[in-house]
């Protein structure tokens, strides 16, 4: 074998080596910081771009407030290689398995449940931490997926507010083509058996494409609700409660949503969404949060959303998870990352940071925090209606 084909093979065996060991997708900036790349399956187009653009948002801006702290921790950053899924299911797989080949030791991604179902045994099977911004419970027998979107608190939270205020008939209108929707909607059913109501008086399912909504107002019409409760993506559910308004005959009746309602319910449906009222992760009239509203609207030009504390809320416990597995002498992987979890959450780091108050984790990777109710008033002005 001659000089030169040694020299060739070695040089390929040392290249793989290399590629083999790059397990934190790790690299070194100019100043000497290690860098940990983590990818990012962004909905920033179709229909999870209400949800996906203002999670991004607050996640950059996590990022930039907690540079310096993590730098002066552990001497490391945090990069985000992030590319837009379209809001479809097979991209966000495909990023996925892009993100395994380069050994990123953890993934997120903003929200829709039918997109953490499909990507969830990717991150599992190469043993990436994947924190996700949707609230679906999905397979996740090794605890590699964490959902930050807490939809049991808030619909439970807002049940009683819907009992406590005097309702007691209430229909539904569900998208059945999203799991997490349906899901919604049984959570809420009982809890609002558990409140003293007979379930509801009418259940309509809708497809996440319709746009006619006649024939489901005139089957809830019949039913004689005194609430309509709307689980449908954002867009949507502003197209039914301006549909509602033109339709006829729910004077006096309660319009509400569940936390997949935003500022976009309002932006398409006017003002017939004033005095409508839905549940909410995370609301900006949070006292706790004021620190993070003003510096969100200063970078952004604009009020902060549930998701945008959502990805605010990730890009802190991201930081946190890193810092502890360096900590105690770690290598940052996703294997690590997945067992650190716990202590982030519980951090002080995060509780003086992140807006998401009393956020902890379940077994399987389902959050927990307090919910609350909120009311559109004139000109789409969000206020909060139970403490």
């Amino acid at each position: 074998m001659t000089l030169w084909v040694r020299t060739a093979i070695a040089a390929s065996c040392l290249a793989l080596l290399a590629s083999a060991c790059g397990s934190d997708g790790g690299d070194t900036s100019s100043d000497g910081t290690k860098v940990i790349t983590v990818g990012m399956m962004a909905n920033l187009t179709g229909a999870g771009a209400p949800y996906g653009v203002p999670f991004k948002n607050g996640l950059d801006l996590a990022l930039k407030d907690s540079a310096g702290d993590l730098k002066d921790a552990a001497d490391v950053s945090i990069k985000i290689d992030s590319k837009d899924t379209t809001s479809v299911e097979a991209n966000a797989v495909t990023l996925c398995n892009q993100y395994a080949q380069k050994k990123y030791p953890a993934i997120i991604s903003d929200s829709l449940t039918p997109i953490a179902a499909a990507v969830t045994p990717c991150a599992t099977q190469n043993k990436m931490l994947f924190v996700s911004g949707s609230g679906g419970e999905v397979p996740n027998e090794e605890g590699y997926e964490f959902r930050l979107t807490d939809v049991s608190t808030v619909m439970v939270t807002l049940a009683k507010h819907i009992v406590s205020t005097g309702h007691q008939k209430v229909a539904v209108i569900v998208d059945r083509d999203n799991p997490a929707l349906v899901s919604t909607a049984d959570i809420t059913e009982q809890a609002l058996k558990d409140d003293g109501v007979d379930g509801f008086v009418a259940r309509e399912d809708v497809s996440g494409t319709d746009t006619d909504f006649s024939s489901v107002l005139t089957n809830i019409r019949d039913a004689d609700p005194d609430a309509i409760l709307i689980i449908t993506l954002a867009e949507q559910s502003g197209a039914i409660v301006r549909q509602i308004a033109q339709f006829g005959g729910f004077d006096g009746v309660l319009l509400s949503g569940s936390h997949a309602w935003g500022p976009q319910v309002f932006e398409v449906a006017g003002d017939a969404a004033v005095g409508s009222i839905y549940g909410a992760l995370w609301s900006p009239g949070e006292a706790s949060s004021a620190a993070f509203v003003e510096e969100y609207k200063k970078e952004y030009d604009s009020d902060p959303v549930a998701f945008s504390a959502l990805g605010y809320e990730t890009g802190w416990l991201l930081a946190a998870s890193i810092r502890a597995v360096l900590a105690d002498g770690g290598e940052v992987t996703g294997e690590a990352l997945r067992d650190a979890m716990a202590d982030a959450v519980d951090s002080d780091w995060l509780k003086d940071h992140g807006p998401v108050q009393g956020l902890h984790f379940e077994d399987g990777g389902a959050a927990r925090y307090p919910g609350t109710v909120v009311e559109f008033g004139a000109g789409g002005e969000v206020q909060i209606v139970t403490d």
